[in-house]
């Protein structure tokens, strides 16, 4: 049946919560089955908290950063948590294991999941021909993780957050790279995808199909070129520009929103035609100067050089990223734009009259304020995917800890633990994780103060501010 006919979202937070708490239940007692339908736009609003749950592809925490820097320059006026709730290596039986303290404790609105990188178990797969017990060992995983992800959905469901569903990243395994290739693994990632997308579909929640996104890009340029991958080296984690195709497909799964701004005027007539997300005030015209004070209500969106490699496989900039302004009825002639007396650029007549984009030029102050949000986000990233650290090693090598609780006894547990990664690829990696636990462990509390510190930080400096514009014929 359908249970909701309109989306969750347009209901109050405390009516959404109940509703999703009765649905758990009937869910979980086969009273109801559900038909998913999201035609709206899901919009995250003032004080919603939004919990990433994951491998170390979230753990990394790439894709979440650029979305905290995109919703802190497009949404400047709600303040929007984003929490990392990512840890590397882990799985779907682990992430349900872990949910009601490490995700359910934040409280939050939305939770983004995605699971099943080593929920396959890669170590089944290789090229060649596999044995019958191989193949029955790679179908149990693959029940297995049906089995739990359905369980974490009903789980999620049921305690009041709002799952939104992606289809896992791809593992390559088709490009020709030097790294021992697991053959097989993205096909059963397919299988994983086919699985999310069944559970959007029983529980009516949001999906976000990164993996067909993701593997469509990667087989279309490796037709051209046979070495290239949206993933690194080791064939599992997205370099940048793959997390931007992430960010890219999570926001268009969203709805998110065109434009910066949009802002139209007749200047003989010094009339506003349009002005969307923008407010137009002071217009003035002298022979040869054009005049207005615009203030926008949002930043544009900023990308470093190796984010902006991800522009060649998604239009990010194009669909999310338009800040547009239009002056019709503009005498002939070159015009150089100043912004609050700063040299922007020089337009013709027919330019203005088409429209301009100032969304990727770097000489407005406006971008120059969105470098400054970006830098925020960027430490904050830093320091939160640090702190992930500790609960990599609580949840997945102090389990079994029986000490007296005190920092010294946990270094000697994860010492003998660290004996018995010898000789293993994953040796370095666990040496290094286990150091910077003991290293930020007694430092946990002060870490999360900072940032809240970073997170009131990057509100006070978001926020769009008036320009004067002074156009001025050559």
């Amino acid at each position: 049946m359908h249970f909701f006919s309109t989306p969750l979202r347009s209901l109050t937070l405390p009516d959404t919560r109940t509703l999703l708490a009765l649905l758990g239940f009937l869910i979980g007692s086969g009273m109801v089955t559900l038909t998913a339908q999201h035609a709206r736009p899901l919009e995250f609003k003032d004080g919603d908290r939004i919990s990433f749950l994951g491998n170390s592809i979230t753990h990394s925490g790439t894709y979440h950063s650029l979305l905290r820097r995109f919703y802190a320059t497009r949404y400047p006026d709600s303040t929007i948590s984003l929490i990392n709730c990512g840890i590397s290596g882990d799985v779907a039986e682990r992430m349900l294991h872990r949910a009601k303290k490490d995700v359910l404790s934040h409280n939050p609105e939305y939770t983004f999941l995605m699971v099943g990188m080593n929920d396959v178990g890669r170590e089944l797969y290789f090229s060649g021909e596999a044995a019958a017990d191989t193949i029955a060992l790679r179908q149990k995983a693959l029940d297995h993780y049906r089995k739990k992800t359905d369980t974490l959905v009903r789980l999620l469901v049921g305690s009041g957050t709002v799952p939104i569903l992606m289809t896992p990243s791809i593992y390559e395994q088709t490009a020709l790279l030097d790294s021992d290739n697991r053959y097989g693994v993205n096909d059963a990632l397919a299988r994983c995808a086919d699985h999310l997308r069944q559970l959007s579909r029983t529980y009516a929640l949001p999906l976000v199909d990164l993996h067909a996104k993701m593997d469509s890009i990667n087989n279309k340029r490796q037709q051209r070129d046979s070495t290239f991958t949206l993933v690194g080296e080791d064939r599992v984690h997205p370099g940048t520009p793959g997390h931007v195709v992430m960010a890219y497909e999570i926001l268009k799964a969203l709805g998110a929103p065109e434009y910066v701004s949009k802002v139209a005027i007749h200047t003989a007539d010094k009339k506003v035609l349009t002005a969307i997300n923008a407010s137009v005030e002071n217009i003035a015209t002298d022979p040869g100067q054009i005049r207005f004070d615009l203030r926008e209500g949002a930043l544009p969106f900023v990308m470093d050089p190796e984010e902006r490699k991800g522009l060649d496989l998604v239009p990010f900039m194009a669909r999310f990223n338009r800040q547009q302004l239009f002056l019709t009825d503009v005498p002939s002639g070159s015009y150089q734009l100043k912004i609050d007396g700063v040299p922007v650029g020089i337009y013709t007549h027919v330019a203005l009259q088409k429209g301009i984009d100032l969304a990727q030029n770097t000489n407005t102050p406006q971008y120059a304020q969105a470098l400054k949000v970006a830098a925020i986000c960027d430490t904050y990233h830093e320091k939160e995917s640090a702190l992930r650290t500790i609960p990599l090693i609580a949840y997945a090598h102090l389990s079994d800890y029986q000490g007296d609780g005190s920092l010294d006894s946990k270094e000697k547990h994860l010492a003998k633990k660290l004996e018995q990664f010898q000789g293993k690829p994953w040796y370095g990696y666990f040496e290094r994780e286990f150091a910077t636990y003991i290293k930020i462990k007694p430092l946990e509390n002060v870490l999360n103060r900072e940032l809240e510190t970073l997170q009131q930080q990057l509100y006070d400096i978001n926020t769009p501010k008036t320009h004067r514009y002074v156009f001025t014929r050559e």
